[in-house]
C-alpha cells in the first residue's frame, strides 16, 4: 500500500514514490520513458550527496544499460568531496529505472596513508581525452634513499614517512585544486587540471625535507643521509593526452634523476592499463584528464 505523494502533477511522479523515498540507501529514479531526463534523488541520496552535480550528469545517467556502474559523486556541503560510488542499475517490470548508490570510497584508499590508491587513479583518468587535457599536469615521484630508511631504521619509520608525505601532498593537493595518489611503495601520483611546475614541487620537497630534518639525530649515528624526493613531471598536450603517455614521460624524467630505477610501480600501472581489456565506460560528460579535487585527500 502506498501513500500519496502530493507531486502526481510532476512528469519525474510515479505510483511508488512512497517507498522509493524511505529507502534507507541513496536511490535515483527514472520513470517509465523518461531516461534522458535527469533523476529523481531520494531522501536518503539528498543527505549525502549534491544534487548540483547530478544535474549536471543526469541525462547521461538514465541511458547507462542495467548493471554496475562505478563513479564519482560528490557530497552535499563538501565543496569538492567527489567519493568513489557504484551505481546499482535495474529496468523494473512497469518500465521506470533504480539505482541505488554504494560508497566505494574507503576500497579506493591506501590503508597506509589515506591518499587515494591506483585503482582511483585509473578510475579518474578513464574518461576519453577532451578540451579538459589542455594545461593538465602529473607529477610521479619517490622518496630518496627509501630503502635505506627501511633497511636501517626498520619499516615503522618507512611507514612514517610515507604518511608524512603523504600528508604534504594531499595538503598541497588541495591548494592546487589537484588530487594526490599512492600508487605503492614510495610512489605517489599527483594529478592536476592545471599547470604544475617546478616551484610548487620544490615547495613540497622544503617541507618534506625539513620534516626529515627533525627525525635525523638518530639518523646522522646510523650513516643515513635522507633529503627530501625526487619527481618527474609532464604536461597534457605536449607530452600526451592520456594516462599511459603522461605516466611514462613523468617515468623517464624521474628515471633522469636516479641512478637505478627497475620494477616501479609506475610501470606496474601503466602495464594494468595497456593490459587491460576496453571495459564499457558510462558516457558521462567528463573531460579528459580533469581530475577532480576533493576535500579530504590525506
Amino acid at each position: 500500500m502506498h501513500a500519496p505523494t502530493g507531486d502526481e502533477e510532476t512528469p519525474l511522479s510515479c505510483p511508488d514514490d512512497w517507498t522509493f523515498e524511505q529507502l534507507p540507501l541513496p536511490g535515483l529514479l527514472w520513470p517509465a520513458g523518461q531516461g534522458g531526463l535527469a533523476p529523481r534523488p531520494n531522501a536518503a541520496f539528498t543527505r549525502i550527496y549534491s544534487l548540483d552535480s547530478l544535474r549536471a550528469r543526469g541525462p547521461a545517467l538514465g541511458t547507462l544499460p542495467d548493471g554496475e556502474h562505478v563513479l564519482r559523486l560528490e557530497r552535499s556541503g563538501e565543496l569538492w568531496d567527489a567519493r568513489v560510488c557504484r551505481l546499482h542499475l535495474a529496468t523494473r517490470p512497469g518500465g521506470s529505472r533504480l539505482a541505488l548508490v554504494v560508497d566505494l570510497q574507503a576500497e579506493y584508499q591506501d590503508p597506509l596513508t589515506g591518499l587515494e590508491d591506483r585503482r582511483a587513479l585509473l578510475l579518474d583518468a578513464g574518461a576519453a581525452p577532451g578540451e579538459g587535457a589542455q594545461g593538465a599536469s602529473l607529477a610521479l615521484l619517490d622518496i630518496d634513499g627509501f630503502k635505506e630508511v627501511n633497511d636501517t631504521l626498520g619499516h615503522a619509520a618507512g611507514d612514517a614517512a610515507l604518511c608524512a608525505l603523504a600528508e604534504l601532498l594531499g595538503a598541497a593537493a588541495r591548494r592546487w585544486g589537484a588530487r594526490a595518489y599512492r600508487l605503492g611503495g614510495d610512489e605517489f601520483v599527483v594529478c592536476s587540471p592545471g599547470r604544475l611546475g617546478s616551484s610548487e614541487l620544490a615547495e613540497v620537497q622544503a617541507q618534506f625535507a625539513r620534516h626529515l630534518a627533525a627525525q635525523k639525530g638518530a639518523n646522522r649515528r646510523r650513516g643515513l643521509a635522507l633529503r627530501s624526493f625526487s619527481y618527474g613531471l609532464a604536461d597534457a598536450p605536449q607530452d600526451g593526452r592520456s594516462l599511459p603517455e603522461l605516466l611514462r614521460c613523468a617515468d623517464a624524467r624521474l628515471a633522469g634523476c636516479k641512478d637505478r630505477r627497475r620494477g616501479t610501480q609506475a610501470a606496474q600501472v601503466l602495464r594494468l592499463q595497456d593490459g587491460a581489456a576496453p571495459a564499457p565506460r558510462p558516457e558521462l560528460p567528463w573531460p579528459g584528464l580533469s581530475w577532480l579535487p576533493r576535500r579530504k585527500n590525506a
